[in-house]
């Protein structure tokens, strides 16, 4: 897969990936994510590079072909389990540094049910609510809507609530607000990554003919799949 095609598939790479330049955030989180990011791409490379190799090999039967792929995928698939734990471990970074935030004013249960009567039933109104009460700083209206029981017909998704809260913590504590958003980026580009080389692993395994349900084979201690004799057989040609 040449450059032009691994652009299509992950886009461009980041200049932090590669740089130096830790100005965007801690070291420890650009590191994990360029690591994560860069592993994804790499597993796409070596499984097309693999699938050249074995096609130009005349010493394997098509058969042998074939098994000989479906291990390097089930490989690919082990190496992509191991980077989804850095997306994880981003995702809780991204947590922490919401986590650190603390409102200016501290909510207030009776307050928050009061301004509730107000609010409108449509979602986007309380959108609309929301972002004038940030641009005023109204707090105790923020504070009403982010607690705002699911099961009112106004009520904000996390997702909408997530966005929105982005530009009153920019008001309120802007270090942590760009904390957030660069936990935010690495956890995108990690997540945006892992999820095109899943898909160009799946793309490869679907090609491949499905497992002979007769054919018994061993488990490894890497818990790869081993081949047994007679694959074994088959795969040497």
């Amino acid at each position: 897969m040449d450059s032009i095609e691994m652009t299509a598939w992950f886009g461009r790479v980041p200049e932090w990936v590669a740089g130096e330049d830790l100005s965007a955030g801690a070291a420890s989180g650009r590191k994990l994510a360029a690591a994560a990011y860069l592993g994804s791409r790499k597993i796409v490379q070596d499984l097309d590079r693999y699938q050249t190799e074995v096609a130009q090999d005349d010493t394997l039967t098509d058969a042998g072909k074939q098994m000989q792929l479906s291990r390097f995928v089930r490989d690919c698939q082990v190496r992509l389990g191991e980077i989804e734990k850095h997306r994880d471990t981003l995702a809780a970074e991204l947590e922490k540094a919401r986590a650190a935030y603390t409102p200016a004013i501290a909510p207030d249960d009776t307050v928050n049910a009061a301004i509730w009567q107000r609010l409108p039933d449509d979602p986007m109104q309380v959108e609309a609510t929301y972002r004038d009460a940030i641009a005023k700083q109204d707090w105790r209206t923020t504070n009403a809507i982010e607690s705002l029981p699911s099961v009112f017909p106004g009520a904000l998704s996390n997702e909408k609530l997530n966005t929105l809260t982005k530009d009153r913590i920019a008001i309120e504590a802007p270090e942590i607000a760009r904390s957030i958003d660069v936990a935010a980026d690495y956890l995108g580009l990690v997540s945006s990554a892992v999820q095109s080389a899943q898909t160009y692993v799946e793309d490869v395994e679907a090609e491949l003919p499905s497992p002979d349900p007769n054919e018994k084979s061993i488990v490894g201690a890497d818990g790869l799949t081993e081949l047994s004799p007679s694959q074994f057989a088959e795969a040497m040609g």
